[in-house]
């Protein structure tokens, strides 16, 4: 058998099982085309079967299949070209702004152990998204540091926000951690209800609630700070980075959060 430039598919020889793919199983001593798709790219022969792909990526089987060596789930033998559905696996990403996932001992509060509350957020635009290769997936969980056990931590997610100056756009999906389940400097999984899909021309901002009795309940990474991006903290009315809060000149981190992302294999 042969492909020629145009696109075509040419085969001559033993039919035995339809293997030649026209439909019978008779013996053809000069080639003879099959079918007329012109996107055929290459093809090749086993002992009683054949294989092909065509330029659109499809993979075409036909032949013997007792075996299930056509791999359409079946052992019915095919005397023409039939399309074989290949079932590939999600990928699960993980995408942060974090410098490294390796918790410190670093976390980010109040002093003289005072109750309080804070959001503290990423924030992705449209580019971010999609380097990443997570746009157009699904947000399946949130992921965070936390430092105070007793403190009430709450996943939530934005869409549609923007930078200049800071919004966090329309609140998707809220997620209140049950008390007393986080493990202090660890990695802790929150997974959405329902996933979320995620924006390939919006920003997207994930992050969490934390309301403190005491102390500094939020961990944060080495630095140096993504500004702008990994460090946004809401506090009272306002969106500002945590190199901006309370006048602190020394707070040149991001905070440990990080989605959790499935993304379909691209054709």
């Amino acid at each position: 058998m042969a492909t020629r430039a145009n696109g075509t598919l040419w085969v001559w020889g033993h039919g035995g099982n339809g293997r030649l793919g026209l439909g019978g199983t008779e013996n053809r001593p000069a080639p003879v085309r099959v079918g007329t798709v012109t996107n055929w790219s290459v093809a090749t022969a086993g002992s009683w079967h054949t294989v092909a792909l065509r330029e659109d990526g499809t993979l075409w089987a036909w032949g013997g299949n007792r075996y299930r060596q056509l791999g359409d789930g079946t052992t019915t033998g095919r005397t023409v070209p039939v399309r074989i559905e290949i079932f590939l696996q999600n990928t699960i990403l993980s995408f942060s702004h974090v410098r490294s996932d390796t918790p410190t001992s670093s976390a980010v509060g109040f002093n003289n152990g005072v109750a309080g509350e804070f959001t503290a957020v990423h924030r992705w635009n449209s580019a971010q998204l999609n380097s990443t290769g997570v746009a157009g997936g699904l947000l399946t969980a949130v992921e965070f540091v936390g430092n105070v056990r007793a403190a009430t931590y709450t996943v939530r997610v934005w869409r549609g926000g923007s930078g200049n100056p800071f919004y966090s756009g329309t609140l998707i999906a809220e997620v209140v951690v049950p008390a007393n389940t986080i493990v202090e400097r660890q990695w802790h999984t929150v997974r959405l209800p329902n996933p979320i899909t995620i924006p390939t021309n919006q920003e997207l901002w994930i992050g969490y609630h934390v309301n403190t009795p005491y102390g500094f309940p939020a961990n944060v990474d080495g630095g140096p700070h993504f500004e702008g991006f990994g460090n946004l903290v809401h506090r009272g009315n306002e969106w500002l980075t945590m190199s901006a809060w309370g006048g602190h000149n020394n707070l040149f981190f991001n905070w440990m959060i990080r989605g959790i992302a499935e993304v379909s294999p691209r054709p």
